[in-house]
């Protein structure tokens, strides 16, 4: 989202807002890192990127045990308090004809609480199933509410299109993209010190793992690999003590964002082991274009979403196809299908979907 903005910046005058943590789970480890960090930084903010471009950091949430939509009184307060914070925002930067932009039907309570010319909704993944039971069904009716409402809708899959199109018609495919120039290979630096020592070959996933992230499956190929290094780079909220039992698994939690090439340079195969669901059969995920342009080849479970790109990405129905398609690509792997993936990759940069939003946009200005 970050390059989107950056890239709309051309267009538009922007005002990104950062996102605060709404659980108390998340609450506590936010206190922590930040504490840890030394940045912690309870205030707001109001940063200039470029003459189009600002970053606001609005006072923290209350946090409360469930998620928005789900209390209330809490998402009431939470909602009052950010718009009054974000409104305060645009009156300084003095903008006028605003578009309210919303990539979670959890952000519903800012609506009607902001003043406003357009709304936008951006629907990056099947929202609701991150949830369950009662707090699915919640979200759900939050989603149909922001579909119903918004003025324009951009759709990262084609399921999630449909989904979309069938409640409001303004509804555009956008699929995911890539930032061309930090992800270069001719442009990065050394391997990383932390896996500069680690065996060959080395089996690579960049990303956040969370619940929708296949475990089991991760330490399969561990297991039945042992010659294989598997290096995990990515925030987790999960239980690994299973994955740091392995001898060939290294986890090695968050990196800078501009780090992540150096990590991927150096990997010779990348993974995406997704479980098999409702979620993740909708997501095109980032991180397979950033694969791609680095030129590194990427074996995924088989999702309905990563079916579609049989040229860049081999997908796998069961544990020990996932592990045949890896040793597949290990042995017969070269230069031309490196060019492939890195030219699928220079097509879909955020440049050129910033380009697809910006006519969108203009046709309900």
């Amino acid at each position: 989202m970050q390059h989107l903005a950056l890239n709309l910046s051309s267009y538009f005058r922007i005002l990104y807002v950062n996102p605060r943590p709404i659980s108390i789970d998340i609450f506590r480890k936010y206190l922590l890192k930040r504490n840890v960090e030394g940045e912690l930084k309870l205030g707001s903010r109001l940063e200039k990127i470029n003459n189009n471009l600002f970053v606001f950091t609005p006072f923290l949430n209350i946090p409360f045990m469930s998620v928005a939509c789900s209390n209330r009184s809490m998402d009431y307060l939470n909602s009052l308090m950010i718009a009054r914070q974000i409104q305060f925002a645009v009156s300084r930067l003095n903008m006028k004809n605003t578009l309210l932009w919303l990539t979670s039907p959890t952000q519903i309570g800012l609506i009607n609480r902001m003043d406003k010319t357009s709304l936008c909704y951006d629907c990056l993944d099947n929202f609701p199933y991150f949830f369950r039971g009662s707090t699915r069904q919640k979200v759900e009716r939050c989603e149909e509410y922001l579909i119903r409402h918004a003025d324009i809708i951009l759709a990262t899959t084609k399921g999630l299109e449909e989904k979309c199109n069938r409640i409001n018609k303004e509804t555009y495919y956008v699929p995911n993209a890539v930032d061309n120039v930090m992800f270069d290979p001719t442009k990065r630096g050394e391997c990383p010190l932390d896996i500069k020592h680690i065996n060959h070959p080395m089996i690579g996933f960049i990303g956040f793992i969370g619940h929708w992230i296949d475990l089991d499956l991760i330490k399969y190929v561990a297991k039945m690999r042992p010659k294989w290094s598997i290096v995990l780079v990515g925030g987790s909220d999960l239980d690994l003590h299973n994955l740091k039992n392995c001898k060939n698994i290294l986890i090695l939690g968050e990196r800078n964002h501009d780090q992540l090439p150096n990590y991927l340079k150096a990997f010779d195969l990348c993974m995406i082991p997704f479980k098999i669901n409702e979620l993740t059969d909708q997501v095109n995920p980032v991180k397979l274009y950033e694969y791609c342009s680095m030129g590194k080849p990427t074996v995924a479970t088989d999702t309905q979403e990563l079916r579609k790109y049989p040229l860049i990405c081999k997908v796998s129905r069961t544990y020990e196809e996932f592990i045949d398609n890896i040793g597949d690509i290990l042995k017969d792997d070269d230069k031309e299908k490196a060019r492939i993936r890195m030219d699928f990759a220079k097509d879909n940069s955020w440049a050129q979907r910033a380009l697809i939003i910006k006519k969108a946009i203009l046709k309900i200005a």
